[in-house]
């Protein structure tokens, strides 16, 4: 997708190799703030992934004061 879009992908570890210095945890609204872009408000945002995931995402987008109507939603579960 990022050769089709203007994308930024972040990648972030919970349990990084030594010498890593990106992103490292877990997603959080602080890491969110980080990496949107300051026209965030005017942004559409698409969420792919397990259900909780989705739900935990969405919460922090609301914390971050963006309407979820900007936010798409698609479902996948390990079977």
């Amino acid at each position: 997708l990022k050769t089709s879009l203007d994308l930024d992908v972040v990648h972030i570890y919970s349990r990084p190799e030594d010498g890593w210095e990106g992103e490292r945890g877990r997603l959080s609204v602080e890491t969110l703030a980080r990496h949107l872009p300051a026209d965030r408000m005017e942004r559409e945002y698409l969420v792919c992934g397990p259900e909780a995931m989705q739900k935990s995402v969405q919460q922090m987008l609301l914390q971050l004061g963006l309407p979820l109507e900007q936010c798409q939603s698609e479902t996948f579960n390990f079977v």
